[in-house]
């Protein structure tokens, strides 16, 4: 038979992991994308942090804080991509 002790420790290994899984549950959540935008053909998305990310694009990674550093670096991208100075 097991002890109260026993009983009370597997319980609040439950409650630990169940917490655990609630929290990074809610972590998966918040990173996913949204509001997906669009300008001169590259998508772009704004995620639930408020930042800007344009995962389509070899060239482009890395998170942006407003829409027009996103406008202005997709600009640099299409423009040496004309130049052929960018791999496809």
């Amino acid at each position: 038979m097991r002890t109260q002790e026993e009983v009370d420790q597997d319980y609040l290994k439950q409650q630990r992991e169940r917490k655990q899984a609630i929290a990074e549950q809610a972590k998966a959540d918040n990173a996913k994308l949204a509001y997906p935008k669009d300008y001169r053909g590259v998508r772009y998305y704004k995620t639930q942090y408020s930042t800007y990310i344009v995962p389509d694009v070899e060239g482009l990674e890395g998170s942006f804080t407003t829409p027009r550093e996103v406008h202005f670096a997709i600009d640099r991208y299409l423009l040496l991509k004309e130049k052929d100075l960018v791999s496809k």
